[in-house]
């Protein structure tokens, strides 16, 4: 038995499947035939990054790794294995490839097995009907309003997972045709997955995330409150709402400018300026400098800017040239000579021997990031991107880097993000954050996404949870201000981005009850922002998402996977959005935020009133530890200076409390301070303060308030 880090087995139709084993559990199963298919654009563009190998023992057409074993049979046929007892297996019409050439293959099938009471979660927000797979079948290809972030990558509730290595579409019927088999299939591509093994759905997305990245750590302004501008708003406007929101205590850190703010409407070049006419108080010339004041000022008072972005540029072009760097590949250097069949002929004039393209947009000598780099001098700090060209199909456009719409749908707006807000971070040395709608594998790793043009209610609710199955930790949705439900469930999200594009129902300009209810969700989420941050930091290093549905967090309760309108923060706090009155808490005591009662959690419906002036329950769980900030208008890290504990005892617990400058990129040279805060009985012990900066935690001075005793 050889130990090494991949094998071959010969199968029939002239196919053979190569295994490779790596660290952590992780193996990678590949087809081939007479040709050797070239890499995936998620390889070649950094995103898909493999862990290192490990050793496996090989025996047979069987690999071992650690507690498993994966054997592959001629046929094409597989099983794995851990300690002997099966957890999952192919079923009759798998099928890596249907030919053994990449002119005549027409894609590959897995079909699997499906056990009695296996559950199947993730893939992204592709679709708004359940968190649970089990019964349904799709396609992941991004299609406003249905799909928005579809990502393939599929986990068992038998402990494993399976990660398609594609940008094409993949389609899935999942124990819905037949209830025992789950299929997948993708057309003109050999067989490439992942196969992750785990012993929880938490574990899985870890794994998942180390291999396409973990979440990025945002500024920390962030987390505070974002407002989106209505669309016919001028500098005044945003001026006069900025200092109204100020006077009447509505905390807000984001300010973001929709399209008309720009010279042309829906501007997709990279020509793009602002509109003089968002400036009308201010003559030519003079408007131009009453940008930088505009910004200067409410950057002053607080306040980020962001700006509305579209888009048709070919990303593929910079990105090619990146990944050639990168692969050390080296591209013809030009001269003065052709060579045409053996024979060398000078140029003397060369106007006509270039390449003519009729993509008219892409300016093939700059990156994406170059027209950008004037308005963040100006003072702009963040992006949203809009879905406005990208998310349309372009079926006859063909892609600098030789590929058409069936591998670069799903991937384009992916490599937007990937180059707006990693080149924000490369030319400011600052933390990048934003929003998109629409991405695919490795859509945590760079920037946060809202649910698109669908509102702030039940479906998006759904999709928000499906893209946390998959490590998306940054979601969030157009938050519905004008009713309780919908503040309850804005607020509550990683990130509360109140959008006005259309109506201008700003915070605190509102009737006065909603005014005052939104006040008290506002203070609420600014007392909560050093926790959101602890939770994004524990996101960053473990894939762990800040928002938690009821199935990850409670997977061996069957009544979970049916709450796809609940979710936890983190380990601590249960909230439920639409649900009015009844509700279900999972075995153990609660403690009520609004009424301070503590209920008894059995799994099953309980009818507990919700205040009028709230949009939904709030609890924390028996054995909560939360650090809270004092009520501030925006968030400023220099100004944690005091926390207080809310602690509601029963049972052990421990938190990671982080803090670190909030803006700079210093955290990833250890420029940051985390200390681990441990329950035991009624009493808070605080840990030695690790990393570069203890400094950012030594002279915090903390409080405790218990509830719930």
């Amino acid at each position: 038995m050889p130990a090494e880090n991949a094998f071959t087995v010969s199968c029939k139709n002239n196919l053979k499947l190569t295994l490779r084993a790596f660290e952590n559990g992780i193996v990678r199963m590949t087809a081939s035939g007479f040709d050797s298919p070239d890499p995936s654009l998620l390889e070649r563009y950094g995103i898909v990054e493999e862990p290192a190998p490990a050793s496996a023992s090989i025996e047979g057409g069987t690999l071992k790794f650690g507690e498993y074993e994966l054997e592959v049979r001629p046929d094409t046929s597989w099983a794995l294995r851990r300690n002997g007892a099966p957890i999952a297996a192919t079923a009759a019409g798998n099928a890596p490839a249907s030919a053994p050439t990449e002119k005549l293959n027409k894609g590959y099938r897995v079909c699997l097995q499906v056990a009695e009471g296996e559950r199947f979660l993730g893939l992204g927000d592709n679709q708004r009907k359940q968190l649970l797979l089990n019964g349904l079948s799709g396609e992941l290809w991004i299609r406003n309003p249905v799909c928005h972030v579809p990502v393939p990558f599929v986990m068992s509730s038998r402990g494993y997972g399976i990660f398609f290595n594609t940008t094409r579409k993949l389609c899935y019927n999942i124990a819905k045709t037949d209830a025992k088999k789950a299929v997948f299939a993708v057309e003109k591509s050999f067989l490439d997955i992942y196969i992750l093994t785990g012993k929880s759905f938490a574990d899985l997305i870890g794994k998942f995330t180390m291999l396409t990245g973990r979440p990025h750590l945002p500024a920390m302004k962030s987390f505070g409150i974002w407002v989106i501008m209505y669309y016919w708003s001028t500098c005044n406007d945003v001026q006069n709402i900025a200092s109204g929101m100020r006077e009447r205590r509505m905390p807000c850190d984001n300010i973001s400018l929709e399209p008309g703010w720009m010279e042309k409407n829906y501007d997709q070049s990279v020509t793009r300026d602002w509109s003089e006419h968002r400036f009308t108080a201010c003559p030519a010339p003079y408007w131009r400098g009453a940008v930088q004041h505009m910004i200067q000022g409410l950057d002053a008072a607080g306040y980020n800017i962001g700006l509305w972005l579209c888009c048709r540029w070919d990303l593929t072009v910079e990105e090619e040239r990146r990944a050639k760097a990168r692969l050390g590949e080296t591209e013809a250097e030009a001269s003065g000579l052709m060579n045409v069949d053996g024979v060398e002929y000078q140029l003397l004039d060369q106007h006509m021997t270039g390449a003519a393209y009729l993509d008219g947009v892409t300016k093939r000598d700059q990156a994406w990031f170059d027209h950008l780099k004037k308005f963040v001098d100006d003072g702009v700090k963040y992006f949203k991107l809009d879905g406005c060209a990208l998310m349309s199909e372009y079926p006859d456009r063909l892609y600098a880097n030789g590929k058409t719409d069936e591998e670069m749908h799903n991937l384009a707006f992916l490599l937007e993000a990937k180059q707006t807000f990693g080149d924000y971070e490369t030319y400011t040395s600052k933390r990048s954050y934003g929003i998109y709608p629409c991405a695919t594998t490795g859509v945590q790793r760079y920037a946060g996404t809202w649910c698109g043009d669908t509102g702030g209610g039940r479906q998006p609710m759904i999709g928000l949870l499906q893209n946390c199955l998959v490590g998306h930790t940054f979601c969030t949705v157009d938050v519905e201000n004008d009713h309780v439900q919908g503040i309850h469930m804005g607020y509550l999200l990683p990130w509360t981005i109140v959008d006005c594009w259309a109506a201008p129902h700003y915070p605190g300009f509102l009737s006065e009850e909603l005014n005052a209810i939104g006040r008290d969700y506002s203070n609420l989420r600014m007392q909560l922002v050093e926790y959101y941050y602890s939770l994004a930091f524990l996101a960053s290093r473990t894939g762990m998402p800040i928002m938690r549905p009821l199935c990850l967090a409670y997977p061996d309760e069957d009544w979970a996977y049916s709450q796809d309108m609940m979710f936890m923060v983190g380990d601590f706090l249960l909230a439920d959005v639409f649900s009015g009155d009844d509700v279900r808490l999972p075995n153990g005591k609660w403690y009520d935020m609004w009424s301070g009662e503590v209920h008894e959690g059995n799994g099953k419906v309980q009818k507990i009133p919700v205040p009028k002036n709230r949009g939904g329950h709030l609890f924390l769980r028996e054995g909560s530890i939360i650090p809270t900030l004092p009520v501030r208008q925006y968030v400023d890290p220099k100004a944690v200076t005091g926390i207080e504990w809310l602690v509601f005892p029963g049972r052990e617990a421990s938190f990671d409390l982080y803090l670190d400058d909030g803006e700079t990129l210093g955290h990833r040279e250890g420029e940051y301070a985390v200390q681990t805060v441990t329950l035991c009985g009624r009493e808070l012990d605080f840990g030695a303060i690790r990393g570069g900066k203890p400094g950012f935690l030594e002279n915090v001075k903390h409080t405790v308030r218990i509830v719930g005793a």
